[in-house]
Formats: C-alpha cells, sequence, structure tokens
C-alpha cells in the first residue's frame, strides 16, 4: 500500500572533521634520484649527497 502525502525531512549533513596527525617516520628525497625514501634508509654517498640504498650503490 503505498502512502500518499508523506514528506521527509532534509537536514544539513555535517561532515566530521578529523585533524591530520604527524607521521611516525621522516621521509627525504634522495639527492641522486629524487625518490622518497624514508630517512633512516638513506646512505651518505661521496660529495656529501643523502642517496637511497639503490643509488649508493650497496649490494652491486
Amino acid at each position: 500500500m503505498a502512502a500518499t502525502g508523506c514528506t521527509y525531512g532534509t537536514a544539513n549533513i555535517m561532515k566530521p572533521y578529523y585533524r591530520q596527525k604527524k607521521g611516525i617516520f621522516e621521509a627525504k628525497r634522495c639527492e641522486s634520484c629524487g625518490e622518497l625514501t624514508f630517512a633512516g634508509k638513506l646512505r651518505l654517498a661521496t660529495g656529501g649527497k643523502l642517496v637511497c640504498i639503490p643509488c649508493s650503490g650497496y649490494g652491486a
């Protein structure tokens, strides 16, 4: 049975507000290729550059 004359109220829907939390790990760019790398995984290359593991030649 269909209801006649039914009206549904509308209300403004509010979006919840969340604060962006600071990340746990610090990330920096490799000075050779520009890849974003966790700071703890960067290696010090010749010339004092901080580079990612593949750019450092480790394991090659």
